[in-house]
């Protein structure tokens, strides 16, 4: 095996060597930042892995691992772990302590749960249990309050913690598929992400809806004397009725929008109804109305800015009853980008936005910015002819 003579180096790749034990000699190389031992047949890893104090990415997938010592989680900088394809049975408490871990792999082994110290790890965005004999993920996943990306393909899950991840605001990317053991008692959510080839944080967010429609036409349910059942059903979205989703701090592009759509309605003599939050008044169940204006509206115009994305209420109480109009009543969703945003990164990216991310409203020139307002206005003028 051939090792650089520098002891300063700060990257080493010993991939595809045949190794049968992990090389030692590697731990004088005290600026070492990355190992890739990926693709040998080491069994173990020795602790005096702890020496690497500078190491920032390990990668020992592909390998013979049957376990994890604890010293491994003495890397204090340790960000990248790589141990998918291996042949582990648990992990070790510890891992709690790898504060700084940003992705964590360990995808196509034998593991038959998650130690709850890894849902203390705030700083991790990627993380991978594929493959694994775990039958259930512990609600504490919410407290991965960083995480981007979830890999869960090919498991048999029980117990889907659906609404908890749906509360890791930053999770964008969800993969589910795969086979699983029809002989277990598999969670009915999971099963059908399971059926999803690629991404489908989306398709998750529009089960938990109808999930939560259902529950409230059930809840909604009246006793007549006679003994019947009528079920209230939501109002059929209005043609005519836009409603207008927005960030307060955004209070300026929502005058302007207002202003353009009361032209349609003063000097084109179009029968519009506009609605937004500044017609609640005192007393009003705001709540109620939202959700009464959301369920009849035909239109939906989004003011899309960094404030807006990062707004837990738009998220929470506007977001998911529009795109389930949209998926279920034909809703149109209109977006406008008021402000530099990671809007196409967004649930929302899928839908064609009036301006593209690069000419945000706030960017461009007034008359430019005017220029797609009128556009708006237009799209919206075809949708109610």
């Amino acid at each position: 095996m051939l090792i650089p003579n520098n002891l300063n180096i700060s990257k080493l790749d010993l991939s595809n060597k045949n190794l049968t034990d992990f090389p030692t000699e590697i731990f004088k190389y005290k600026n070492l930042r990355s190992i890739n031992l990926s693709n040998n047949k080491i069994k173990n890893i020795p602790p005096k892995i702890t020496q690497l104090k500078s190491l920032r990415t390990l990668d020992i997938s592909y390998n013979q691992l049957s376990n994890v010592y604890a010293k491994v989680c003495d890397l204090p900088n340790l960000r990248i772990l790589n141990l998918n394809n291996n042949k582990l049975k648990s992990l070790p408490t510890q891992f709690g302590q790898l504060k700084k871990l940003i992705s964590l792999h360990i995808a196509n082994n034998q593991l038959q749960n998650i130690p709850k110290e890894i849902f203390s790890l705030s700083n991790l965005r990627e993380l991978d249990i594929s493959n694994n004999s775990i039958i259930e993920i512990d609600n504490d996943i919410e407290k991965l309050t960083n995480l981007r990306k979830l890999w869960i393909n090919n498991l048999s899950l029980n117990n889907f913690p659906s609404e908890k991840l749906q509360n890791i605001n930053t999770l964008n990317s969800l993969y589910c598929f795969g086979k699983i053991n029809i002989d277990k008692n598999i969670d009915s959510t999971f099963e059908k992400l399971t059926q999803i080839k690629g991404n489908s944080k989306q398709v998750l967010l529009n089960l938990i809806n109808e999930s939560k429609i259902e529950k409230l036409i059930v809840e909604k349910t009246i006793q007549k004397p006679e003994n019947s059942i009528i079920l209230q059903k939501f109002d059929k979205p209005i043609k005519n009725r836009i409603f207008i989703s927005y960030s307060h701090k955004d209070k300026v592009w929502l005058e302007r929008v207002q202003v353009h759509l009361k032209a349609i309605k003063n000097h084109l003599k179009r029968d519009i109804d506009v609605w937004d939050d500044t017609k609640l008044r005192g007393g009003d169940k705001w709540q109620d109305e939202i959700k009464k204006a959301l369920s009849e509206s035909a239109i939906a115009i989004l003011l899309i800015s960094a404030d807006f994305l990062a707004s837990e209420f738009i998220n929470r109480s506007e977001i998911p009853p529009i795109l389930e109009n949209a998926n279920k009543n034909g809703t149109k969703i209109l977006p406008v980008i008021v402000s530099p945003c990671l809007f196409k990164k967004s649930p929302l990216g899928e839908y064609q936005a009036m301006n593209e991310p690069s000419k945000a409203l706030s960017n461009i020139s007034n008359s430019e910015a005017e220029g797609y307002l009128v556009s708006l206005t237009e799209q919206v003028l075809e949708l109610i002819d």
